[in-house]
C-alpha cells in the first residue's frame, strides 16, 4: 500500500471496513479514521466553521480552486470515501471523511451581485480542511 501524502499522526490506514461503512449509511456520522481513546469520530461536526487550506499542489486536487483560503460551515458529513486525489493516479485511495461545506457566495467572490444570503455547497475531503472561526 502506498503511504498517504498529507496526513496527520492520528491517521490509521487500516480502514474502517464494511461495518463502519454500513454505520455511515445508516446515518452514524460520528465514525471516522480519527481515534479519541477507543471511540472513533470525525474531526468536524455539522455546524462547525472550517477553512479550506490555501494549498496549491500540482496534479489532481479535489478542493475547488475558488474555495481555497475561504471559510465555510460543515452542513453534512457524507461518509468515508476513497481519496479521489489518490485514485486519479491509480492508487487505492485511503477512505476519509467527505464533508459538505456551505460558503457564502460573497465570501468566495467579493464582487458577487446576488443576494447577501446566497450560498454554495461543495463536497470537500477532510485533509483539505482546517478549523475555522465563527463570525
Amino acid at each position: 500500500m502506498i503511504a498517504p501524502r498529507n496526513r496527520d499522526p492520528a491517521f490509521s490506514p487500516s480502514g474502517e471496513g464494511d461495518a463502519i461503512v454500513s454505520r455511515y449509511r445508516e446515518g452514524d456520522t460520528t465514525i471516522s479514521r480519527y481515534r479519541e481513546g477507543d471511540a472513533m469520530m470525525n474531526r468536524y461536526r455539522e455546524g462547525d466553521p472550517v477553512m479550506v487550506r490555501a494549498h496549491f499542489p500540482p496534479g489532481h486536487a479535489r478542493a475547488p480552486y475558488y474555495t481555497r483560503g475561504h471559510s465555510g460551515e460543515v452542513v453534512r458529513i457524507t461518509g468515508p470515501f476513497p481519496n479521489a486525489e489518490e485514485r486519479a493516479y491509480g492508487r487505492e485511495g485511503v477512505r476519509e471523511p467527505l464533508y459538505r461545506v456551505r460558503f457564502r457566495q460573497r465570501e468566495l467572490w467579493p464582487d458577487y451581485a446576488g443576494g447577501a444570503h446566497d450560498t454554495l455547497v461543495v463536497d470537500i475531503y477532510e485533509h483539505w480542511l482546517e478549523p475555522g472561526s465563527h463570525r
